[in-house]
């Protein structure tokens, strides 16, 4: 069997910082190639709030949706290979269902290939 290897790269690790009646924040990644896993880490919100991340390109089209993220724990999405090409700069949101009702830090972390 002739193996290919394929080379993923770790994106920074990014916060999103929520305050009390919060529910959306982004980040922005300057990356290129093809998106194959986002790491979501959620906090254990005051109001358990649950998140959508949604991936737009440099010009406001959307990517990717995820469906609800549950809080306080780690989501790792994975995405099929070739469906969400990032160039240049690439705005990762998370929308919460609710409020944070207090302050919280969320975390993104996207690896390409």
């Amino acid at each position: 069997m002739n193996q290919v290897a394929v080379k993923v790269f770790k994106g920074e690790r990014k916060a999103l910082t929520y305050a009390v009646a919060d529910t959306v924040k982004s980040v922005t990644y300057a990356m290129n190639g093809f998106l194959r896993f986002v790491i979501v880490e959620m906090p254990n919100f005051t109001t358990a709030a649950t998140g959508v991340l949604t991936i737009l390109t440099y010009d406001g089209n959307t990517l990717y949706t995820s469906v609800a993220i549950a809080a306080n724990g780690t989501t790792n999405i994975i995405i099929g290979d070739g469906y969400v090409p990032l160039t240049g700069e690439t705005t990762f949101t998370l929308t919460l269902n609710a409020g944070a009702g207090g302050a919280h830090s969320a975390y993104i972390t996207p690896y390409v290939r």
